[in-house]
């Protein structure tokens, strides 16, 4: 099974329901792929609300550049919403841009450089020149995202590296683990 995140040994191996939230122009086979506003997905929902699943239904989800979309109080009840559809025992992988690693970043940018300082904006700001909804509504480091996660019930996160896709951005991924 081609899939161009970094996936463990035992994601890999899951043979039951997976879901791809928010699957944008990455389709991946053998995976539900789900998005809102994307023709050629499986099923067209927004991800804050995946009432086509039944509790307790997924064996893995994905969640690769969606999370930073949301406004901040709507993180915990979307996180909740991802706690409710996967199986005990199983997990939910979160991929995101780190904020604290992008403004971190772009302080060390001369304040002179102003075209490299603007250059930073889409991965900070996202790219609602793209498409209205790639706006970034709140801003996620890892303390901030695995804090939300343990509200949201997961027992377990680990920090993994994110997939690495050729663009110049700093990103994160947190797997949780129902």
């Amino acid at each position: 099974m081609w899939c161009p995140f970094n996936l463990t040994e035992e994601q890999q191996n899951v043979e039951g329901l997976k879901l791809h939230l928010a699957c944008g122009s990455i389709y991946l086979n053998d995976w539900v792929n789900v998005d809102l506003d994307n023709k050629t997905a499986d099923v067209q929902a927004d991800v804050s609300n995946l009432d086509t699943f039944s509790d307790n239904s997924a064996d893995l989800i994905l969640a690769s550049h969606v999370i930073e979309h949301f406004p901040e109080e709507k993180v915990l009840p979307v996180l909740k919403e991802w706690y409710r559809v996967i199986k005990p025992g199983y997990w939910v992988i979160i991929e995101c841009p780190d904020f604290q690693a992008d403004i971190e970043n772009f302080l060390k940018i001369p304040r002179d450089d102003i075209h490299q300082r603007i250059a930073q904006f889409p991965q900070i700001f996202g790219r609602p020149d793209w498409h209205p909804l790639q706006t970034h509504l709140c801003g996620l480091w890892h303390e901030y995202l695995e804090t939300r996660l343990k509200e949201a019930g997961f027992k377990k996160t680990v920090r993994m590296e994110p997939r690495k896709d050729g663009i110049e951005h700093l990103c994160m991924r947190v797997d949780a683990l129902k």
